[in-house]
């Protein structure tokens, strides 16, 4: 039971998500070896992502149902896209085609700090082991950065389009506990859709 508890935290499935994320710079750079730009390649990303929410919702009659009763919602999920989806796959995309795969992941990341400090300051959650880890990982990222400066290279639009994209996406988690509109396959649904739509706008 003390396994599962630990197995099925939110900061694991956090930390599985980064490690997935991770590997989105070195595909990116692939797509742009074959002269692909990135705004196309930040819609597909998003719209192939919405594609597999589609067929999970469509196959499946409870999350079809779910979908639906989210309608009435969709203002609050087309803010929360925009800063989560929009920002995180436009900008991050952008600061691949500018700067280092280590240098965008890093700075992406580490506006979660942003994310600690409104949490904490303005819905008065506890600081707990976990948002210190977290808080120590970044200064230990800066050190790092720091330390390798040399393997580290990107342009100063690179660095800023990395930053929009990790401020963005710190908002959205910010927000989405403010908004409250859960979390799952549904609310990804939704979520894609709109952010297809934000990167087929500015593509």
């Amino acid at each position: 039971m003390m396994m599962n508890k630990i197995i099925f935290k939110p900061e694991i499935f956090a930390v599985i998500a980064a490690i997935l994320n991770g590997t989105s710079g070195v595909f990116t750079r692939w797509a742009f070896n074959l002269n692909t730009t990135p705004a196309t390649l930040a819609f597909w990303k998003c719209f192939l992502a919405f594609v597999l929410m589609a067929i999970f919702c469509t196959i499946n009659n409870q999350l079809t149902k779910d979908v639906i009763g989210l309608v009435k919602h969709w203002k609050k999920f087309a803010l929360l896209s925009f800063l989560g989806i929009f920002c995180l796959y436009f900008f991050e995309t952008w600061a691949f085609n500018q700067a280092s795969i280590p240098l965008v992941s890093f700075l992406t990341y580490a506006a979660g700090i942003i994310t600690l400090l409104l949490s904490v300051i303005f819905l008065k959650e506890k600081i707990t082991v976990y948002k210190i880890i977290a808080f120590c990982s970044i200064i230990a990222g800066v050190f790092f950065m720091l330390l390798f400066a040399k393997d580290v290279k990107g342009s100063l639009f690179g660095v800023v389009f990395a930053l929009l994209g990790g401020l963005g996406y710190a908002l959205f988690i910010f927000m989405s506990k403010i908004l409250k509109v859960g979390s799952g396959i549904a609310q990804l649904f939704w979520l894609f859709l709109f952010g297809s739509l934000f990167c087929l706008y500015h593509g």
